[in-house]
Parts: C-alpha cells; sequence; structure tokens
C-alpha cells in the first residue's frame, strides 16, 4: 500500500512538472468553457446547461488522448519506467497508479469547469454536482484506457500525437460533441452512435438537462465501464518499461485482440442494453392492478373495483375478483380513478414539430423523444402511426421501447409518403426549406405505374408498416396541385398489397374517395370537404371494409382562419407537456391573420366570406362523419399532429373532442381511439382484455361521459410498467 501510495505521490508530481498535462488539465478547459460561455451562454442559463455537456466530454476525451497519454510517454521516455522495473510493482500496479493521480488532476479540472460555469455565467449546476464529477470520472477512467493503450504502443510525441488526432477528430465531428449531428448525413450519423463519446453525451445531457435516459443510463454506463476495462487490459498486455524494447509477437496478437474488442463495444453495448431489457421484462414481477371503473375498449365493465392482472407485460385476467393463484401478488391500488386502454393516435407526422423554432441547441431528435415520452405516453396515448418521416432514425427508437429501455409508445410506421411530382404535402413551406435529398428522403414522386411500382419495390428494405399515398388536388376556391393518375394509385396499392403492405390514401373531395375505395385502398385519411358522401359510395365502402380517419381537428384548424385556430397558447395541458424552447416560442408568437393585410372598408366583407367558407366545410366534414357512423363504416382516431395547431399528444384530446362535437357518442369516439384502432393494426393492443398488451391509462374522471376527464389522466401502464404523469412530463 505504501508503495503505491509513493507511486501516485510521484506521477502526481511529475504531471505538475510537466506543461503539457497542466495545459490539458487547467488552462484548456477554463479557456474552452470561457469561450462557449461567451459565444452561446451569456444570459442563456439554458443554452448554456445544453452546451456544457459537449464541454464536458470534449474535455475528459482531449485530457486522455493528449495529456494523459503524453504524461506515459515522458514517463517512458526519461527513464521512470525502467527504474521502477528493479523495484517489486508490476504494471498493472504502474498504470493503476497513473489513472489514480489522473483521477485526483480530474477532479481538479471538474472543479475549474464547475467554478467557471457557476461563477462567470450562472449555470445552475452547483445541485447536479455529485452526478456530473461521478459521469466524469467513469469518462476520464475510460479514455485512461485507451490512451494508456496508445501510449503504449508509440515511441515518440509524434506518433503519439498522430494516433491521438486520429482519435480525437472522428469523436469530435461525428458523434456531435461539434456539429449538431442531426445536421449530418444519415450514414455519419450511425456512425457517430456507436463511438464512445455518443454515450458520454447523452450520460452528461441527461444531467446537465435532467433528460429521462430510464435503463439506457445503465446501457451506457456499463458500455463506458467495459470499454475503459478493455484498453486497459490492452494497455497492460503491450507494456514497455523501456521505449527501446520493441513489441514482441505474442505483444502484437494481443494488440490486436484488444482493438477487436473495443471497437464494437459500443454496438454491443447497446445490444446487450436492449436485450437486458427483454430479460428485465421476462423476469418482470406480475402484479395486480385495483381500478374503480373500467372501459374495455368495447364497453364499460359491470362492478367496482375491477382487478386486472399483469404478467411479463401482458394482461393476465380482468375481473371482479382475484383469481386464487394470484392472492399473493402485489396490488396497486387505483379504486378511485377510471382506466381506458391507451389511446392509439392512427395518423401523426413526427418530424414536424407544430411550432417552428430556429434554435441551434434544439436537436429535432430530442424534440422527437420529448414528444414521444411528455406528448404521447403523458397524454395517454400508447401507440401511433406515423407518415412521411425518414424510418431509421425511428426503427432505433421503436427498438428501445421494445426493449423498455425508455417510455416510448408503440410505433406503426409508413416511411416516405407517394404523390405526384409537386403533388400536396411538396406545397407546404417546410419542404421549400429542405434541400432535393431531404425532401426524397420524406415524400417519393411518382409520375406513371412503372415508376410507382419500382418505388414501392425500393421501400420495402427500410421495412414500412404501412403505405400511404396522397391523392389529393387541392380545392378549386382555395389552392390546386399536382396530383397522380387513378392508374399510378391502382399500381401503388397493388405493388403494396403484393407486398403484404395495406395502404392508406390522403383525400379531400368525394370524388377522390369514391377512386380510392374502388382501386382497393385498405383505409382512407380524412374525410371529404366539398360534398356529402352518397348512398351508394357508402354502400360500396361497408362493402369491402374501408376504414376511414376523418382527422376533424386538423380539418378544424386548416380551414379556420389562423388568428382562430387552437394554438394552445393558453392550454396548461399541452404547454406542460411542450420542450422548453417551443413553449417559449409559442407564447412570444402572434397568430397571423390574412385580414391584416385587407384594407379597412373590405375588411368585415372579407372575414365574412372566409368565416363562411371555413364553416360549410367543416360542416360538411362534419355530416360525412355522422352518415359514416350511421352506416357503419368503421371509424378510427388520428389526430394529423405536426399540423399547426395539433400538437403531439394533446392533438388526440383534440380529435376526440371534435368527433364528439359531429355528434358520435363519446364511447363510440373511445372506441375509434382504442378497440378498433387495435383492430386495424393488426396489433394486441386497444383493450383491456386477457392477452392483450399491458397498455392502459388511468384518469381521475369518467370519459366515457365527460371529455374533460381526458386531460385528468394521473398514470400510464405501457407494457406492464406504471409510470406516473408527472414523472412523464419532467
Amino acid at each position: 500500500m505504501s508503495g503505491g501510495l509513493w507511486l501516485i505521490r510521484l506521477v502526481l508530481m511529475s504531471m505538475l512538472r510537466s506543461r503539457v498535462s497542466l495545459f490539458f488539465t487547467l488552462a484548456f478547459p477554463f479557456f474552452l468553457v470561457l469561450a462557449f460561455g461567451y459565444i452561446f451562454g451569456r444570459d442563456r442559463p439554458e443554452v448554456l446547461r445544453f452546451t456544457s455537456a459537449q464541454l464536458f466530454v470534449t474535455v475528459v476525451v482531449a485530457n486522455a488522448l493528449f495529456g494523459l497519454g503524453n504524461l506515459l510517454l515522458e514517463l517512458r521516455r526519461k527513464g521512470v519506467l525502467r527504474r521502477l522495473y528493479v523495484t517489486s510493482l508490476r504494471p498493472w500496479a504502474v498504470l493503476s497508479a497513473v489513472l489514480a493521480a489522473w483521477l485526483v488532476l480530474s477532479t481538479l479540472t471538474f472543479g475549474v469547469m464547475l467554478g467557471a460555469l457557476e461563477i462567470v455565467f450562472h449555470g445552475g449546476l452547483v445541485g447536479r454536482a455529485p452526478a456530473l464529477w461521478s459521469l466524469m470520472l467513469l469518462c476520464t477512467g475510460a479514455m485512461a484506457g485507451i490512451a494508456f493503450l496508445l501510449a503504449s504502443i508509440v515511441d515518440r510525441p509524434e506518433g503519439l500525437a498522430m494516433g491521438a488526432n486520429a482519435l480525437f477528430f472522428p469523436m469530435l465531428f461525428l458523434s456531435g460533441l461539434s456539429i449538431p449531428s442531426f445536421l449530418l448525413p444519415e450514414w455519419i450519423q450511425r456512425i457517430g452512435r456507436v463511438l464512445p463519446t455518443h454515450a458520454m453525451l447523452e450520460l452528461f445531457r441527461g444531467v446537465t438537462e435532467n433528460r429521462p435516459l430510464g435503463g439506457l443510463r445503465i446501457v451506457y454506463g456499463i458500455t463506458i465501464l467495459l470499454m475503459g476495462i478493455a484498453g486497459f487490459l490492452g494497455a497492460l498486455a503491450v507494456y514497455r518499461w523501456n521505449p527501446h524494447q520493441p513489441l514482441s509477437r505474442r505483444q502484437r496478437v494481443q494488440l490486436v485482440a484488444a482493438l477487436a474488442l473495443l471497437i464494437p463495444l459500443p454496438w454491443a453495448g447497446s445490444s446487450l442494453g436492449q436485450s437486458v431489457g427483454y430479460v428485465r421484462r421476462w423476469l418482470a414481477p406480475r402484479y395486480v392492478l385495483a381500478v374503480g371503473h373500467v372501459m374495455d375498449g368495447e364497453r364499460v365493465l359491470p362492478g367496482s373495483p375491477v382487478y386486472i392482472g399483469v404478467l411479463e407485460g401482458r394482461i393476465a385476467f380482468v375481473g371482479t375478483s382475484v383469481p386464487e393463484d394470484w392472492r399473493g401478488a402485489p396490488v396497486r391500488n387505483f379504486a378511485d380513478l377510471w382506466a381506458t386502454p391507451g389511446l392509439i393516435d392512427m395518423h401523426v407526422h413526427l418530424e414536424s414539430p407544430v411550432v417552428p423554432v430556429f434554435d441551434p441547441t434544439m436537436d429535432p431528435d430530442d424534440r422527437i423523444r420529448h414528444d414521444l415520452v411528455a406528448g404521447y405516453t403523458g397524454s395517454g396515448v400508447t401507440a401511433l402511426r406515423s407518415f412521411g418521416d425518414v424510418p431509421a432514425p425511428l426503427h432505433e427508437v421503436r427498438r428501445l421501447a421494445s426493449a423498455g429501455l425508455r417510455p416510448y409508445p408503440r410505433l406503426f410506421l409508413s416511411g416516405p409518403i407517394f404523390t405526384a411530382p409537386g403533388g400536396h404535402p411538396l406545397e407546404l413551406p417546410a419542404f421549400r426549406w429542405m434541400s432535393p435529398q431531404q425532401v426524397a428522403r420524406r415524400v417519393i414522386q411518382v409520375t406513371d405505374p412503372a415508376s410507382a411500382r419500382e418505388a414501392i419495390r425500393r421501400l420495402l428494405p427500410s421495412r414500412p408498416d404501412w403505405i400511404k399515398i396522397v391523392y389529393d388536388s387541392g380545392h378549386v376556391d382555395y389552392r390546386t396541385f399536382p396530383r397522380i393518375s387513378p392508374d399510378t394509385l391502382k399500381a401503388l396499392i397493388e405493388e403494396a398489397h403484393r407486398a403484404g403492405l395495406k395502404v392508406a390514401v390522403h383525400i379531400s373531395k368525394v370524388e377522390e374517395l369514391r377512386d380510392a375505395v374502388t382501386l382497393g385502398a385498405d383505409m382512407i385519411e380524412h374525410t371529404p370537404v366539398d360534398a356529402v358522401i352518397d348512398d351508394d359510395l357508402l354502400a360500396e365502402m361497408r362493402r369491402r371494409g374501408t376504414v376511414v380517419d376523418p382527422t376533424l381537428c386538423v380539418i378544424e384548424n386548416v380551414m379556420g382562419r389562423p388568428s382562430r385556430r387552437q394554438t394552445g397558447r393558453e392550454d396548461a395541458f399541452i404547454l406542460a407537456r411542450l420542450m422548453k424552447p417551443l413553449r417559449e416560442a409559442l407564447e412570444q408568437q402572434q397568430p397571423f391573420d390574412p385580414l391584416d393585410f385587407v384594407p379597412e372598408r373590405y375588411r368585415a366583407l372579407a372575414e365574412k366570406s372566409m368565416d363562411a367558407y371555413a364553416a360549410q366545410h367543416t360542416a360538411i366534414a362534419q355530416t360525412n362523419v355522422r352518415r359514416m357512423a350511421t352506416a357503419e363504416i368503421p371509424l378510427v382516431a388520428g389526430s394529423d399532429a405536426g399540423n399547426p395547431g395539433v400538437y403531439h399528444g394533446p392533438g388526440l384530446i383534440c380529435e376526440l373532442e371534435a368527433l364528439a362535437r359531429a355528434g358520435l357518442p363519446s364511447l363510440e369516439a373511445l372506441r375509434a381511439a382504442t378497440a378498433l384502432a387495435g383492430t386495424v393494426l393488426g396489433e394486441p393492443i386497444g383493450r383491456i382484455h386477457p392477452g392483450f398488451h399491458a397498455d392502459i391509462a388511468l384518469y381521475a374522471g369518467d370519459p366515457t361521459t365527460d371529455w374533460t376527464a381526458l386531460r385528468q389522466i394521473r398514470w400510464v401502464v405501457l407494457s406492464g410498467r406504471i409510470y406516473s404523469v408527472d414523472d412523464l412530463l419532467q
């Protein structure tokens, strides 16, 4: 023990006498904090907290690769290690002493950075100092293993600099440390996610921004720890006391083995984490929910309380008594609450933020993750179907949700939308700001049946769950745009069905609805607003089993004057579920009203005309919903969230309220958002019934008779895991 302490003291003194080590320990982090703080964080603590995670990771990586690696090289070049060779100290003791001394200096570095962040910029991170310090020591230890391995291979400072730069700059530019990852091409983002700095950055942001990581915190931590251990063992294998001592053949083999272990570790760690999530769910204890009243997706169950048994993420039994073999299971008492199946939103656009925000610190992927947890799950929506998104990132989100690592709702994805060249949705402003490559990842433009069939075949490797087609030419009295031909629509539907995929077709007029139904569309998105659906078409829809998603909420918002749309600015339920930059932008924006550009003498006439136009189309849409319900056409609930005034999560509540205004009974509207939607998706969701997934929403009021009860959600059960809504909103 005394020899080890003596060695730690010796290494510390060597570090304090090394200008390179002192620079990377004290000067570099201090000036980095000042530079980034004055550029990004002056008078904006939330921006500084976002940036501080990048600063901590950058300092950890640079200190280890350049500072620690240089120190070990100097100890060998100056003969310190050679003199230690004659002592009883073994290589592991020497490297451990160097690591211990470096952790002491890293604590000093942490103090310098935190002090600058607090004293100069008032970053508000003092309360999180213990967690940040622990993370810094963990990441420093992991990078120390890589630095040891590098310094054990090279003989000269030039070689160390080349190796350190070869490792440092890919980590700096590919994993989001210097350039936001969402600005990079998708293939580069995939590379960045397997670099160790990605896991470190996620962990630090989880602390600095109070971002919920769930089980990923353990996965990332274990991955980083394993990397440090692998690097340390590799350094021991190629350890040399003398700089002139060449690597033996055995050491070269061990070096290759260590590198082969280090490279796939981040990927393997993520995969292991997901596997652990599956095992954890398999080993999950069973329990019983005691709920005051239950709407099971079809009807309100008699009796109170109602007991729901949950085992391995599925519902095992539902009844007014607990089976004999479940008597020993723990009981969660919600006897004063109402339960419904988790709601299902059948039409969303996850990549659209609703509120346009130009903030370089807001990663769109972070916004999507926030909307999934706080917006959807926090509103009782436990499954959704998204259209027009880039599929690869959302497939990763789906894997995390399936493993139970984050409280994400179940995702059903269509990938890009099919439309005519220049057709809807390409007229929207968001697409004008995108590059042609970005547009092509979200919208596929087809010109004829042959190109349509080929486009479907090219999309299949991305594993879509549905196909979304736009068959809409706009409105003569509003705005028109190109539309695919009926033959092209038929080719798209036939090719999708040949691949085993169902098709949803976007329409806005009765003529388009008739074509889509007769050509074999499985589902219709939106309802006609130009005319009332005739009886013959309703009969054909019923005969074919065509499903309709009316999306009345978005029709009411888009057809109406912008200044009268639902903005959410004064809706506490919506504001509580928005990411902070979006909430601030919403509170500061003034609603645009085209009447402001109309001369005052014509304004009253223009206002009357616009209001009459909106009222007419909304009334037609509501009439069509009532007629379809009377004709027993299957109706499901989709919000079209991502459009103006239709927010991710709360938008589905807006849709259910709109269906009620159209005359649908409350229970029928709830069926549209639960049992019917689950049936359409072909998954065991949307019902509180044995064998179905345990996705349940718990409310303080009765949502079957009072729509305001949907805003009184208290708890959400997702795949058997129970979440407090207050926790989800954090």
